[in-house]
C-alpha cells in the first residue's frame, strides 16, 4: 500500500469541516492535510496508515504530526479550528480506549500526552489505494509433511478477508486428485465438510464431516474469482513451498499438500508457518489432551526475533499449528541464557523450566541456573527456585515437575539456603506452592530428617499431593542398606517417605533404580 508522500500536498475533498493548518515537512516545503469526519470509502479495518513525518503543525494548534502517529500537545495552545477529527484512537496507557467505528475530536489538553493515533482512513489523493492481494501466511496441518492426525485444515491469512467470499466454494480439500493427477482440477474427489471464517484471527477453517482416511490430500481456495480482501483484491495465492504465498498479483489461486498417516509420527518441532527448526530439539512435555508439546532447542526459526543464541523453550499448539518461545521475560524480553527442560500443567496453560538467564525476573543475581514457571495466558514469567522470603538459592536448580494445575513445582537444588537446617551438602528435591509462595524440602525421612546423600529427579502426581524421586540415601527408610540409588515417594499430606522400588515382597533392589514416573492420583 502506498503512503502520502512528504513532497506533494495530502488533501480529503468533500468535506466542509477539515483543518486545513498548513504543514511544514521535513523537506521544508509546505503542505496541508486534511482528515475529515466523512465515512471513509472502505471498511475502517482494511487499512492502515500512520501518518508521515510532516513536522510541526502552523497556527499553534498543539497537534504534532511525527513518523509515528499525531500527539496531542499539553501546550495550553488553542486548538486547530475546526478542530482536527480522526477516526481509531488508541491509548499507550489505556485511559482513553476509543472504538475503531467511532470519530472523536482532538483537542489541546483533552488526553493524556501519551496517546498514539493511527488512522483507519483512505487518504484521498494521495495514492494511498489498496492492490495488493491477501496472501496465505501459514497452513495446518503444514504442507507437505506426514501429519498423525488431523481433525480440521485451516489457513491463515495477512489482513481481514471478505467473509462472504469464504465458503465451501472457494475453500476445499481434496482426496483424490482424479484421472488427469492433477490436484485442483474439476476431476479431484472433495472432502465433504464446512468452512469458517474468524475475521479476528484472519483464519479460514475447514471440518471434515467425517474423520479424515489414512492417504494424501490437497487444500486448495480460489483466488481466480473466489475469495478477496475487503476492498475486493483477489488472493494472491501461489504458493512455492514458502509463506507468506504470492507473486505480487492479485488473482491466483492456492495448492498445498499433506499426509494423513496415524501410524507416523508427527513433527511438532515447527515453526508457526511449518517450516522445520533450523535446529536440534529435545526433553519434550505434552498437555493432557495432546494439543500442547513444549521442548527445548536451539533452533532459531521457531520465534519470531530469536536472536539470542541461547537454547530456548517452546510450546506448539497442534491445532493452530503455532509455536511460542516460552523461555522470556513478562515483558518479552529474550532469555540471555540456555534454557531447558519444560515441564506442562496439564492445560497448558503454565511451562516450568530450567534456565542459566539472569534476565528473567529482575534481581536474578545468584549467577547459576533456576527453575522459572511461565504463564501462556498472561505471559508473565517468575521464578521459583526461591525460598518462601524470596531469596536466590545459593546454588544450581534443574528438572522442575509440575502437577496439572501448575500450582506445584518440584524440581532439585544444590542450594543450602531454601530451608532452613539445610546442611547435608547434598543435592535435594523440594517443592515449590505457586498460590502461597512457599518452599518445603521433601527429600526427608518421615521424621524429617534430611538425606545423607543426594536427591534428585522429581515426578508430581497431579494434585501435587506425592512426589517420587530418586536418591542414594541411606537414611530415609529403614533397612536400606542395598548402596543403590531407589525410588522414593513423599506424601505432603503426612510427610511419609516410602521406598517404592522394592520387590512385591518388600526385598530391596539389588541394583540402581531411576526416572520415577507417578500415576494421576498418586
Amino acid at each position: 500500500m502506498a503512503m502520502a508522500k512528504t513532497d506533494r500536498q495530502v488533501e480529503r475533498t468533500g468535506s466542509s469541516r477539515s483543518s486545513s493548518k498548513p504543514i511544514h515537512s521535513p523537506r521544508g516545503r509546505r503542505q496541508r492535510l486534511k482528515l475529515d469526519e466523512l465515512e471513509p470509502r472502505i471498511a475502517p479495518s482494511s487499512l492502515l496508515y500512520s501518518l508521515p513525518a510532516f513536522g510541526m503543525v502552523d497556527g499553534g494548534s498543539g497537534f504534532t504530526v511525527h513518523g509515528s502517529g499525531l500527539t496531542v500537545q499539553d501546550s495550553g495552545e488553542e486548538a486547530a479550528d475546526p478542530p482536527l477529527r480522526v477516526r481509531g484512537l488508541e491509548a499507550a496507557d489505556g485511559l482513553w480506549p476509543i472504538a475503531d467505528d467511532s470519530l472523536q475530536t482532538l483537542a489541546t489538553g483533552d488526553s493524556p500526552s501519551a496517546i498514539r493515533q493511527v488512522v483507519r482512513h483512505e487518504l484521498a489523493e494521495a495514492e494511498a489505494v489498496d492492490t495488493d492481494g491477501p496472501r496465505v501466511t501459514s497452513m495446518g496441518p503444514p504442507p507437505n509433511l506426514i501429519v498423525g492426525a488431523a481433525s480440521q485444515v485451516t489457513v491463515t491469512f495477512n489482513e481481514d478477508l471478505a467473509p462472504a467470499t469464504v465458503n465451501a466454494n472457494t475453500v476445499r480439500l481434496s482426496s483424490d486428485d482424479g484421472p488427469d493427477h492433477q490436484w485442483g482440477t474439476a476431476d479431484d474427489t472433495y472432502v465433504n465438510g464446512t468452512v469458517a471464517y474468524d475475521a479476528a484471527t484472519d483464519r479460514a477453517t475447514f471440518t471434515p464431516v467425517a474423520a479424515l482416511a489414512v492417504g494424501r490430500y490437497a487444500v486448495w481456495l480460489d483466488g481466480d474469482n473466489g475469495i478477496t480482501d475487503l476492498v475486493g483484491n483477489r488472493l494472491d495465492g501461489e504458493y512455492t513451498n514458502a509463506f507468506p504465498t504470492g507473486n505480487i498479483a492479485p488473482g491466483g489461486n492456492f495448492l498445498a499438500t499433506f499426509t494423513l498417516n496415524p501410524s507416523n509420527p508427527e513433527c511438532v518441532s515447527v515453526a508457526s508457518h511449518g517450516t522445520l527448526g533450523s535446529g536440534n530439539s529435545y526433553a519434550p512435555s505434552i498437555s493432557s489432551d495432546g494439543r500442547f508439546v513444549a521442548f527445548f532447542g536451539d533452533a532459531t526459526n521457531l520465534a519470531a526475533g530469536d536472536t539470542n543464541d541461547r537454547e530456548d523453550v517452546f510450546v506448539y499448539d497442534r491445532q493452530t499449528d503455532t509455536a511460542e518461545r516460552v523461555s522470556v521475560s513478562s515483558t518479552g524480553a529474550q532469555a540471555n541464557g540456555h534454557s531447558q527442560d519444560p515441564a506442562l500443567s496439564a492445560d497448558g496453560r503454565y511451562v516450568a523450566f530450567t534456565s542459566w538467564a539472569s534476565d528473567l525476573v529482575g534481581g536474578d543475581a545468584n549467577g547459576t541456573s533456576d527453575i522459572f514457571l511461565h504463564e501462556r495466558q498472561t505471559d508473565t514469567t517468575q521464578r521459583v527456585s526461591v525460598s518462601s522470603s524470596g531469596d536466590d538459592a545459593d546454588g544450581r536448580s534443574s528438572a522442575p515437575a509440575l502437577s496439572a494445575d501448575g500450582d506445584y513445582v518440584a524440581f532439585q537444588s544444590e542450594a543450602t539456603n531454601l530451608v532452613p537446617g539445610d546442611t547435608n551438602s547434598s543435592e535435594d528435591v523440594f517443592l515449590y506452592h505457586r498460590s502461597t509462595a512457599t518452599v518445603q524440602r521433601v527429600s526427608v525421612s518421615s521424621s524429617g530428617g534430611q538425606a545423607d546423600q543426594a536427591s534428585s529427579a522429581p515426578a508430581l502426581s497431579s494434585d501435587g499431593g506425592y512426589v517420587a524421586f530418586v536418591s542414594s540415601a541411606h537414611n530415609l527408610v529403614d533397612e536400606d542398606t542395598n548402596n543403590q540409588d531407589d525410588i522414593f515417594v513423599y506424601e505432603r499430606s503426612t510427610g511419609e517417605v516410602e521406598r517404592v522400588s522394592v520387590a512385591s515382597d518388600g526385598a530391596q533392589s539389588n541394583g540402581g533404580s531411576d526416572a520415577p514416573s507417578l500415576s494421576a492420583n498418586g
